[in-house]
């Protein structure tokens, strides 16, 4: 139907008698696609070729085929003929750095990316530069001309014959600066219209004439929209969120950090557990080899070879695993150095894991922790966020009272220069002043914005102190756990000693049995106890080696909860607000106290000092107030 009335349209008039005739034959326009209840695979398919080829740009615009090649890394699964690569743990953290365009970490068994880049801070930092422009002054530039030319009575009313016909231009510019009062000045030449003229005019007036002026406005609020730092408001906002990127960032970097650390001595691990394994297994094949030979002699039977054989293959499949585990363990360090699964090399942590003994004041850390740890500290800024939007939205609650001035001077003459020069003379003046004021009645939307932004600012402290509480659990638990490693460990050293002792000692009786042996029963069992105390010179080396990893890992955690891990590498982030932000300059007075109930690890140490009972709480949402150096602009 739409096609038939539409095929021909030969001329503005049959356009119009085409559009009444659609109307009263009641033709409605209708989408050229069928509704999503028709669409089918058969419509998709037969669309017309217009449509078709519309599809097809589409398709190449969402999906482009000259993606740039990226060069996928060679795997090879077991890399035996590599070169070894003596890495220390601090070039080791260097490569991830470098190497961190998008930062990840390791979390469980798996290297995950945490999302952050070294773009972001920059990224708000633009978004800040953006914020401030807006007290930037602007320029305005506008022309237009005009033709008027209408039938008699148009302008005049019925019955006048009078034809309407001038020509006239307007040219105006002006210079606005906003201001962080909330006052609007501007300067501007805006005559209306600048130029007029009359075709065949007979008067004795100017024809054609020009007009000029100059403009003095200025506006400033008195109530909403008035003073520096609700204006400004917007600016903080943004460098507050910048720096929270920040935080963001040095977050992640510590967890990047951690993360090195827990994959450096956990494949320091796995190859020590794997060398213990391997160590053993000639012995095992010594095992078999003497068992095969009493055999031979008949002074054994063919079970007890069997068991021998047992143990070694049992040996031999734990030497496959350790292997595969140590390989696993040099992905997950290769992965987060930002490397290839293999480059012809051979990852050798060379760096001793810490074995001394540490002694650790749980008061100093937890307040370390409070003011070094990232996420209390971008929690902190959220406060204060939170602070600027109830400022802004106390100001929005405010009716509009502005104040206005107006001063102009004017200039007319048959010609642009003589009517510039009257302009300057300043002769011919006007002004205007003026004040204008507006309220909504019962001010609702301004009411449930000042409410939602109290609501905003008191969710933003509770989760503060809910942080502040799982930062308290969190050290607790990984003191907790640096205490048990450190005793398991003690033993562990232990139960190395005494079972390569035991190892020897066995070994001794199964190979150089007694002379007084009366046989089987005594070769049984000097047997048996060799083969156990292998497994148990194996699985105490094993164990020693997961503890003492375990054990630095949690160091480097401790110091990653507390915020402090990147200075043990003298690493400085760019931007680091670290030296520029303390909770002083976000918290009231009141909420610099540490909870002993939250913050207290350990009775026997002293609780930090509280503020005492009955103390008088601020009110829930305080006065904001501008902050000193970095966000005082």
């Amino acid at each position: 139907m739409i096609r038939s009335c539409l095929s021909r349209i030969p001329s503005t008039r049959e356009t119009l008698i085409l559009a009444v005739g659609l109307l009263v034959a009641g033709c409605q326009w209708a989408p050229l696609r069928p509704t999503q209840s028709a669409v089918t695979a058969e419509s998709v398919v037969s669309l017309t070729p217009e449509l078709s080829v519309l599809n097809r740009h589409y398709a190449e615009a969402v999906l482009p085929t000259n993606l740039p090649s990226i060069p996928l890394p060679e795997i090879v699964v077991t890399p035996e003929t590599n070169e070894f690569w003596p890495l220390t743990l601090r070039e080791a953290v260097n490569i991830a750095l470098r190497n961190s365009q998008v930062i990840r970490t390791l979390e469980g068994d798996q290297v995950t990316s945490t999302g952050v880049t070294n773009y972001d801070p920059a990224i708000f930092q633009a978004t800040r530069d953006a914020a401030v422009a807006a007290f930037d002054a602007s320029v305005n530039l506008n022309y237009s001309a005009d033709r008027f030319n209408q039938p008699p009575a148009t302008v005049f009313g019925p019955g006048i014959p009078a034809n309407t016909r001038r020509d006239d231009a307007t040219f105006s510019a002006a210079l606005v600066k906003p201001w962080a009062t909330g006052a609007t000045t501007s300067v501007a030449y805006n005559p209306n219209p600048g130029y007029l003229f009359f075709p065949n005019g007979t008067s004795g007036l100017y024809n054609p004439k020009y007009a000029s002026n100059t403009e003095l406005y200025i506006k400033q609020p008195l109530l909403r929209g008035a003073g520096i730092d609700v204006n400004r408001a917007p600016i903080r906002i943004a460098q507050l969120q910048a720096d929270q990127s920040i935080w963001d960032v040095k977050q992640a970097t510590l967890s990047l950090v951690r993360s090195v650390e827990e994959a450096y001595w956990s494949l320091q691990a796995a190859r020590a557990a794997l060398q213990a394994i391997e160590d053993l297994l000639p012995l095992l094949d010594g095992i078999v080899r003497i068992q095969q030979e009493r055999l031979e002699e008949e002074r054994t039977i063919r079970a007890e070879v069997a068991k021998a054989r047992t143990q070694q293959a049992a040996f031999r499949q734990a030497a496959i695993e350790a292997r595969s585990n140590a390989l696993n363990q040099e992905l997950h360090l290769r992965n987060l150095l930002g490397l290839a699964p293999n480059d012809g090399l051979t990852i050798d942590p060379t760096d001793r894991a810490s074995e001394s003994p540490l002694n650790f004041d749980p008061v100093q850390i937890i307040h370390t922790a409070a003011d070094n740890r990232p996420e209390l500290m971008r929690q902190r800024l959220g406060i204060r966020i939170g602070e600027m939007n109830l400022l802004v939205a106390e100001n929005g609650f405010k009716p509009q009272f502005d104040l206005q001035g107006l001063y102009r001077s004017n200039g007319l003459s048959d010609n642009v220069g003589d009517s510039l020069d009257m302009m300057f003379q300043n002769k011919y003046t006007d002004w205007t002043a003026g004040a204008s004021f507006s309220v909504p009645i019962g001010r609702r939307a301004a009411r449930a914005n000042l409410h939602a932004a109290e609501l905003e600012l008191t969710r933003e402290r509770i989760i503060l102190r809910q942080k502040m509480h799982a930062t308290a659990h969190r050290l607790s638990d990984v003191l907790r756990q640096l205490e048990s490693v450190r005793y398991q460990y003690d033993e562990a050293k232990t139960r190395v000693e005494e079972s390569a002792i035991w190892m020897e000692g066995s070994r001794g009786r199964y190979e150089d049995p007694p002379p007084s042996s009366d046989g089987g029963d005594w070769l049984l069992a000097a047997l048996n106890d060799y083969l156990l105390s292998l497994r148990s010179q194996a699985d105490s080396i094993t164990s020693r080696a997961q503890l003492l990893a375990q054990y630095n890992t949690l160091l480097a955690t401790l110091q990653e909860v507390q915020g402090t891990l990147l200075a043990n590498y003298d690493i400085q982030l760019e931007g680091d607000p670290i030296t520029q932000a303390r909770k002083s300059r976000w918290l009231p007075e009141s909420e610099r106290v540490i909870d002993p109930e939250i913050w207290n690890l350990d009775a026997g140490t002293g609780a930090p000092p509280v503020a005492p009972p009955g103390t008088a709480r601020p009110p829930a949402v305080p006065t904001p107030r501008p902050l000193p150096g970095r966000y005082g602009y």
